[in-house]
């Protein structure tokens, strides 16, 4: 049996529960990785939120000259949802503009990349913050690396040095 459990230190935690077997996703993953991909054997997965397609407007939009995408979050941030508007013309790749997708922090997102299907080369939408998009069995993956505070991340405060919103670095 496979049961959610809650442990704000790991994020989303699952453990597996048989008549013989009790163990984590941790050390399934831990396991596999060291059998399949030695050297992701090392690197870490944290929940960091949840990004989901939009065709709808939504207040508090924030566009994306760039991407030529609209991003707005969820009006209760405990549950980390960022919605995503897309214009025409995104250069995006097609998968990312319909398909939601679970975004996690790492500690190493060169690692965590390798062996996967990649959508979105890691690169610096800002600075102290890398994000990447992988595919893996048909579902989107987010890698985000970052020295930046929780919030920092989601602060709509201009960045300076912003490659997803130029617009800032005028400021």
């Amino acid at each position: 049996m496979l049961s959610p459990n809650s442990d704000p230190g790991e994020g989303l935690l699952f453990v597996v529960k048989s008549q013989y077997t009790i163990c984590t996703m941790k050390s399934i993953k831990s396991k596999l990785l060291e059998d399949i991909l030695p050297d992701q054997a090392d690197v870490t997965y944290k929940f960091h939120h949840i990004g989901i397609p939009t065709t709808e407007k939504r207040e508090g939009e924030r566009y994306s000259l760039t991407f030529k995408m609209y991003t707005s979050t969820a009006p209760d941030p405990k549950f980390r949802v960022q919605y995503h508007r897309f214009g025409e013309g995104s250069p995006l790749h097609p998968l990312i503009q319909t398909m939601p997708h679970v975004a996690f922090k790492v500690n190493d997102i060169q690692k965590a990349v390798k062996g996967y299907q990649v959508l979105m080369e890691p690169y610096a939408p800002f600075p102290g913050y890398q994000a990447a998009i992988v595919l893996v069995n048909g579902t989107l993956i987010e890698f985000l690396q970052t020295t930046l505070t929780e919030e920092e991340i989601w602060s709509d405060a201009p960045r300076t040095g912003s490659y997803i919103y130029p617009e800032d670095n005028e400021q």
